[in-house]
């Protein structure tokens, strides 16, 4: 999949639009759109590697309060993130 692609996804998701509007955006400026399955397989990537991003962030946010604070016991934080698939 070419990076074009996956950045049209990304705008996309950033302003909670999703494959309708791509269709819609597409046909106005008469190009080919993305397939849905292609639409959504481009939106699973974008979504694992904000997932692995923010983990990482929030280890490293961890790692930091530990430090800082001298704690030796462990700190659980848990994030809950959800797009709206909803198109």
């Amino acid at each position: 999949m070419h990076n074009i692609n996956l950045s049209f996804v990304f705008g996309l998701r950033t302003i909670e639009k999703g494959h309708s509007a791509a269709r819609k955006l597409c046909s106005a400026i008469n190009v080919n759109s993305p397939s849905k399955t292609a639409f959504r397989c481009l939106e699973k990537r974008l979504e694992h590697v904000s997932n692995k991003v923010a983990c990482k962030i929030m280890n490293e946010a961890v790692a930091e309060v530990h430090k800082k604070n001298n704690f030796d016991e462990v700190i659980q934080c848990g994030v809950s993130s959800r797009w709206n698939l909803a198109t």
